[in-house]
């Protein structure tokens, strides 16, 4: 009887069509979600520049701490979330913040 179903198992896989199997690419473009990469070195530039500008008072950024809950891990998924919906500015943060620390005396 094991024999009868190894056959049956595998005679749907003689020609398996891999290239259609996209389950959670499917179920989050249904949710209304986008998938994408993001660079964990961009994470951190987020969330610094983020406390920066938000101690300085620029607004976007004090609205973004303040949406964390002045959380960092919370901040950071808030990072991550900017960077699967729009890349660009994750890296444009990550940029400006990189090239501004620069400039900034070393806190150590």
């Amino acid at each position: 009887m094991s024999l009868t179903v190894l056959v049956v198992l595998t005679s749907a896989c003689d020609n398996p069509n891999t290239t259609d199997y996209d389950p959670m690419g499917k179920a989050a473009d249904a949710a209304g979600m986008t998938l994408t990469d993001v660079p964990q070195d961009q994470i951190p530039s987020c969330v610094e520049s983020t406390q920066y500008g938000a101690f300085l008072g620029d607004a976007d950024a004090l609205e973004r701490w303040q949406t964390a809950g002045q959380s960092e891990a919370a901040l950071s998924d808030a990072c991550r979330h900017i960077g699967r919906h729009d890349p660009e500015a994750l890296a444009t943060m990550h940029w400006n913040w990189t090239a501004l620390r620069a400039t900034l005396p070393d806190p150590g």
